[in-house]
């Protein structure tokens, strides 16, 4: 495997995984030989098994796309098909991702949804390669310590919950098929599951009643005007909200479930 590493002027090159396809490989160079931090990252290539080179990426800090997305990108592709000399299609379990090398570094474009990628907008531990959802719409990441967990939506860029707090460092994460729960891996060794995410598509039936439970008002006018509710009714859109979420969470709505739950400690039931 000593083709896999080789030195570049200042450069040190290594092997950084396979896509996978099986068909490629990605190699990166830093300064000092990678080891395992990102951020140090200064060129990224995309390989084949013959050794030919498919995309290369010479990486600034105003790259739009960060190399640890970039690489993420790469190595969960089941295919990879080539545009042209500084263009590729990645292609997902379930969404296609246009990688483009540009002066600055690399640009991303999920096709379907025909929206640029954005990195995660807060810190995390660049020496853990970030995980992609199978339709690249979800990026899990750990922040440095890799004690806390979170899942941040890759076309804004912002997280979809609160940390996911372990007791442990992160050894491992995955997500399932549907995103749906993020599997995690500690030193302690003990596989957790987590629920991230609703199986139902459009909004949620209870959402209607949450603002009249939470802040005691109504909307009048279609949305033009507020209604202050007297103690009765605040008392009666909080049980309504409180049966509606008990509903769901019967019919196996995780979210509704958590939701539930703490919205009766709030409420001191």
């Amino acid at each position: 495997m000593e083709w896999l590493r080789y030195g570049e002027g200042s450069l040190q090159s290594s092997f950084a995984g396979f896509t996978a396809d099986g068909r490629h490989f990605l190699r990166v160079s830093t300064g000092d030989g990678f080891s395992g931090d990102w951020s140090a990252v200064e060129q990224l290539e995309l390989l084949d098994l013959k050794k030919s080179r498919k995309l290369q990426i010479r990486i600034s800090r105003e790259s739009p796309a960060p190399p640890a997305l970039v690489a993420a990108v790469m190595l969960t592709a089941l295919g990879i098909d080539l545009v042209s000399s500084d263009e590729v299609i990645a292609r997902l379990p379930a969404a296609r991702i246009r990688i483009r090398a540009v002066p600055a570094g690399a640009t991303l474009e999920h096709v379907e949804a025909r929206r640029s990628m954005v990195a995660p907008a807060g810190p995390v531990d660049a020496t853990l390669t970030a995980l992609l959802s199978a339709d690249a719409r979800w990026i899990g990441t750990a922040a440095p310590g890799r004690r806390e967990i979170r899942v941040w939506s890759t076309l804004t860029g912002m997280p979809s919950s609160e940390p996911l707090v372990r007791h442990t460092d992160l050894v491992a994460m995955a997500f399932d098929a549907d995103a749906q729960y993020l599997w995690q891996i500690g030193r302690d060794g003990g596989p957790q599951a987590t629920y991230i995410g609703s199986k139902q598509s459009g909004k949620l039936r209870w959402l209607d009643r949450v603002g009249e439970a939470l802040t005691g008002t109504r909307l009048t006018g279609q949305g033009a005007g507020i209604e202050w509710l007297d103690n009765s009714q605040r008392r009666a859109a909080r049980k309504d909200l409180l049966r509606s979420l008990s509903n769901e969470a019967a019919h196996s709505d995780a979210g509704a479930a958590r939701i539930k739950k703490r919205l009766e400690g709030m409420l001191g039931n």
